[in-house]
């Protein structure tokens, strides 16, 4: 084998990005679509909208995007967190961008908003809204008692046993798992002075001596002390030996004791993870994406590295899963998943690629895996429409809007700053 490329943190932080959407839609994105339109220009069922932020690229500045976003479920308020023009957030119908106080945090990298804060434990606490993870720590977004919205860098210890942060995962009793280049960390009482810490998983590869990436981190309400994590070894998700073949990655792992140390195994070998879904109705499907095998500049994918794996015994045994049109590989880090429970459909994001959906019922079998129903949302036959990053949900009025929104690495012509884009269509995909 060749001597492995190095990967700089620059490099990895300029292209590990992804994107995220949720917003305040504004009621014209919720009635009809009155134009005339060819089923090219509409893809499968509908189009994608750009609905923000307003972000203004200068002449001379580098090219932008959405790297972590999120909104409440009824798209109240709306964050979203960009590589080079800040933060932004989306509140009474209105975009405007917060001053960054922490620059020193660094990138964004996922946003974890919070519904009511009674659901966690935390009640009273000065109405927090969000969490936001960053390479180098936590900001606590917060409405303040005049209305106006604050950020409150989290005082982590010297010493934070995880060289940067890349995902989070909000336990029910408000504690905080953190997933990065180190393993996973336990953060308690992140609403105090007084941060607890404590280390779930560190592993390292046997071979190469390698820390592992976490990427993602997920769990079931129904059986929360089962918990999953799934990422790479160090860089391996962008290095590959000399046949060109990418190199293993640390794969998925599982706890079964709600994370605690010593509890976890290495259930998924050799993929790079980023990012995994567990059935809300039933714990026993998981399903992980991964990074794919192609480039930066083209995503094609190859039959011997499956873009998604699914288990139907809680992450034990795993069998690839292809979608259908299968056109692009790179599956989302962090947050590549939302699930419709009323229509059972899965949507999953390709980062810089198209969005599809599977009808995804609680009594999967492997036989049924075969059967599967896929929608595609775009056009498949351009990049036009390829512009997908993390995935947000939002319902108005009974309806489900899909957002989402990404970096401009993919998308031809590439544009000063891609936003966030909401599906649009008279009727959302859904198959009865």
């Amino acid at each position: 084998m060749s001597k492995e490329r190095k990967i700089s943190r620059r490099e990895f932080l300029q292209v590990a990005g992804v994107a995220v959407g949720g917003l305040l839609l504004p009621p014209w994105l919720f009635s009809e679509n009155k134009g005339e339109k060819t089923k090219k220009e509409l893809g499968e069922v509908g189009r994608w909208v750009a609905i923000g932020p307003p972000v203004k690229v200068l002449p001379g500045e580098e090219l932008d995007g959405i790297r972590a976003a999120n909104s409440s479920l009824n798209g109240e308020l709306i964050i979203a967190g960009t590589w080079h023009h800040g933060l932004w957030y989306k509140a009474k119908g209105v975009w405007q961008k917060f001053p960054d106080k922490n620059p020193s945090l660094g990138i964004f990298r996922q946003i974890i908003t919070i519904e009511q804060e009674s659901e966690i434990g935390l009640e009273g606490r000065g109405n927090i809204c969000a969490l936001i993870v960053r390479d180098n720590g936590l900001e606590i977004f917060r409405k303040e008692a005049g209305g106006e919205f604050d950020l409150e860098p989290v005082n982590l210890p010297e010493g934070f046993p995880l060289e940067f942060s890349q995902t989070g995962y909000l336990l029910d009793n408000g504690e905080i798992l953190l997933g990065g280049l180190g393993g996973v960390v336990k953060v308690g009482n992140w609403h105090k002075k007084e941060v607890k810490i404590e280390v779930l998983l560190s592993p390292k590869d046997s071979t190469t001596g390698k820390m592992m990436m976490t990427r993602t981190i997920a769990s079931s309400k129904k059986e929360p002390n089962v918990i999953f994590a799934g990422g790479w070894w160090e860089y391996s998700g962008w290095e590959k030996d000399s046949n060109g073949r990418i190199l293993p990655g640390a794969g998925v792992w599982k706890s079964e004791k709600g994370g605690e140390f010593g509890s976890w195994r290495n259930v998924l070998e050799g993929v790079n993870v980023n990012c995994l879904f567990v059935h809300p109705e039933n714990p026993k499907i998981v399903i992980a994406g991964t990074e794919g095998a192609g480039n930066q500049s083209n995503r094609k994918p190859m039959p011997e590295y499956p873009s998604l794996f699914i288990s139907l015994d809680k992450g034990e045994n795993w069998t690839p899963l292809t979608p259908r049109p299968w056109v692009y590989d790179l599956v989302t880090p962090q947050q590549a998943f939302f699930f419709d429970k009323e229509k059972q459909m899965l949507y999953i994001s390709f980062w810089g690629g198209p969005t599809q959906g599977v009808f995804l019922p609680s009594n999967l079998s492997l036989d049924s895996l075969k059967s599967l129903k896929w929608v595609f949302l775009g056009d498949r036959d351009s990049k036009r429409d390829y512009h997908s990053g993390h995935l947000m949900g939002i319902k108005r009025k009974g309806e489900l809007k899909l957002v989402t929104g990404s970096f401009h690495y993919w998308i031809e012509p590439k544009p000063p700053f891609t936003p966030l884009y909401c599906w649009l269509a008279k009727n959302f995909p859904h198959l009865d």
